[in-house]
């Protein structure tokens, strides 16, 4: 299971990579043999001068015994345990200082420092801005030698000895590679590059000494250097913008181990300050609107301003502002809340009174009209009834009939209008229905002195 996951991280690595290297074991087995071989050969001589020495029989004769060879093998094991010793205790040193996986540990860096790696491990995958597969301690906290496997979002700081030494990526000159971790260099910090988004609450206090609540939301990525996105590289790395950020840490307590990194700077420091003082220079009538246009209107001045404040300010953690939004302004306090309503109240109130007059204006001017029409279709009605007189087509006595079916025509066509229709009193309808009762008599009597007049003529 763990040899799949192993091919699987390391797909797509040159022949300098694979896990079996023949080149790189002969080498590793070499170094080892030329130290082993001459110690075991000092070894080896000196229990053969030992036993020389001790031994009153002719050198022809004890190399002929087995005995003497066996006196020689058995010289030499102290050397070995001692060779051993010198692997076990270093080994258990090293796993207890650094805190490493175990003693095997201990005893593969001792021997990968002094005589070199034979294959390419050990190794770490970087993934999304952290150590996603692999990654013994003896890279995070002792150091190398070994290889990172860093993919295209995510870029590496490297330390050694307290030192940071350098910046390192997946591409090199346009080309993929995979970094080489040397001995005592370990991870001091691994940056993201995507672009990421943030979202916090902020409580600041209005001008008017009214606390709120406001929504930031902050969208940024770690600056590309002016390079430009490609396929094989869609995140470009910028070495001393990465480098910024990485070094770009506050220390919250005295003697504590808890820091803030650049994201908390950028969005907790920055955003939260500067808007803050956005704030403080508006009164919370001139952030909340009558209506949501005018809200929204408000709410885009201070992102505008508020994005020009943090990109201003974030260059020297190494970042980009990509896009700020806030959300809804909130007010808890109760009594806040009844102040916002009577404030709405009042300006309504302000609202409708400057409106009455232009209102008012607007039904005088409708009243106006109104009446001039009715006058000149009074006047109309008098100059027919004069030439008809005049001409004599028409009797004196049949003028107040006209006039009735005149008003009763009027009255019937403004019951089916909406604009003109009126509404009249009952004592008034009364009147009316009494003059109808007078005039059908009268139109049956058997006198016609006028001829009719049609609904639709026009006198």
């Amino acid at each position: 299971m763990w040899r799949d996951r192993v091919r699987r991280a390391l797909r797509g690595y040159t022949k300098d990579h694979v896990m079996i290297n023949p080149r790189r074991i002969a080498q590793f087995l070499v170094r080892v043999l030329i130290v082993v071989i001459p110690f075991l050969a000092i070894v080896f001589a000196l229990s053969i001068l030992t036993e020389l020495l001790t031994s009153e029989e002719e050198l022809a004769e004890l190399v002929r015994e087995g005995n003497f060879w066996l006196a020689v093998a058995l010289d030499t094991i102290p050397a070995l345990v001692v060779m051993a010793l010198v692997f076990w205790l270093p080994g258990r040193f090293v796993n207890a200082v650094y805190q490493l996986g175990g003693l095997r540990d201990g005893i593969k860096f001792l021997l990968f420092s002094r005589f070199g790696r034979p294959g390419f491990g050990p190794w770490a995958k970087i993934e999304q801005g952290e150590i996603a597969e692999g990654g013994p301690e003896i890279i995070t906290h002792l150091g190398g030698p070994g290889n990172l496997i860093i993919y295209r979002d995510s870029a590496v700081v490297l330390e050694r000895g307290g030192r940071l030494t350098q910046v390192v990526g997946s591409m090199e000159d346009g080309e993929r590679h995979f970094p080489e971790v040397r001995a005592f260099e370990k991870i001091y910090d691994i940056v993201d590059l995507r672009p990421k988004r943030w979202v916090h609450s902020v409580q600041a206090m209005s001008k008017d000494g009214i606390r709120i609540n406001w929504d930031a939301e902050v969208r940024y990525q770690i600056g590309d250097g002016g390079r430009r996105s490609t396929a094989r590289e869609p995140y470009p790395l910028s070495e001393e913008n990465v480098f910024r950020a990485a070094t770009s840490k506050w220390v919250l307590a005295p003697g504590k181990a808890e820091t803030m990194d650049w994201e908390g700077q950028l969005v907790i420091a920055a955003a939260e300050r500067n808007l803050r003082m956005l704030l403080a220079q508006h009164r919370l009538d001139e952030l909340i609107g009558l209506t949501e246009i005018e809200e929204q209107a408000v709410r885009e001045t201070l992102q505008e301003e508020l994005a020009q404040r943090l990109r201003d300010e974030v260059p020297r953690w190494g970042a980009q502002i990509l896009q700020v939004t806030l959300g809804n302004l909130a007010v808890d306090d109760t009594i806040t809340q009844q102040w916002i309503k009577n404030w709405r109240a009042y300006w309504q109130n302000w609202s409708a009174h400057h409106l009455a007059p232009g209102e008012a204006s607007h039904v005088y001017q409708y009243e106006k009209a109104k009446a001039e029409a009715q006058m000149e279709l009074i006047a109309g009605i008098t100059r027919g009834l004069q030439d008809q007189l005049a001409n004599q087509t028409i009797t004196t006595q049949a003028i107040p009939r006209i006039i009735l079916m005149r008003l009763f025509s009027a009255l019937d066509r403004g019951a089916f209008s909406r604009t003109s229709r009126v509404f009249f009193p009952s004592q008034a309808l009364d009147a009316l229905g009494k003059l109808e009762a007078l005039r059908q008599p009268a139109q049956g009597d058997g006198q016609h002195t006028e001829p009719p007049v049609s609904d639709d003529e026009t006198p």
